[in-house]
């Protein structure tokens, strides 16, 4: 299937090298999450680097729009981070200053904001957790 890639919520300027040594202007879009077209289909937001030899539209999917959202942006820091040699705001970066794919797939850090964990919970002075 084919995706053209519609309204773009946010975009990224880097540059990269390419193997003979060149630098070359690049740019990372993201769409804004939409319902999939398909019968029962979830969401998706579609991504594109721009500049790269293999550029073209792709899907991401979630089961909501924030899912699709954030593994999009998860995805597009892994394939920054594969390609190498990518120059942002003048230094070189393995991400264009995108956070590593793993931080949003933590699960510890993930567990901290879950209700109910006694971590989130503030103490009063007799050093019980107040219950919320």
């Amino acid at each position: 299937m084919t995706y053209r890639m519609g309204k773009v919520m946010a975009r990224r300027d880097f540059q990269w090298r390419d193997r003979d040594g060149s630098l070359r202007p690049g740019r990372i879009e993201i769409g804004v999450p939409r319902r999939d077209r398909r019968p029962g289909g979830d969401w998706v937001c579609l991504r594109r680097i721009v500049g790269f030899p293999d550029e073209k539209v792709r899907p991401t999917y979630g089961i909501d729009g924030v899912q699709a959202l954030l593994l999009a942006l998860a995805i597009l820091s892994t394939e920054l981070e594969l390609a190498g040699n990518i120059i942002w705001l003048g230094k070189k970066s393995k991400r264009a200053g995108l956070p590593p794919s793993r931080h949003f797939f933590d699960s510890r850090k993930a567990s901290l904001l879950r209700p109910g964990n006694p971590r989130r919970r503030s103490t009063s002075s007799g050093g019980r957790a107040k219950s919320g």
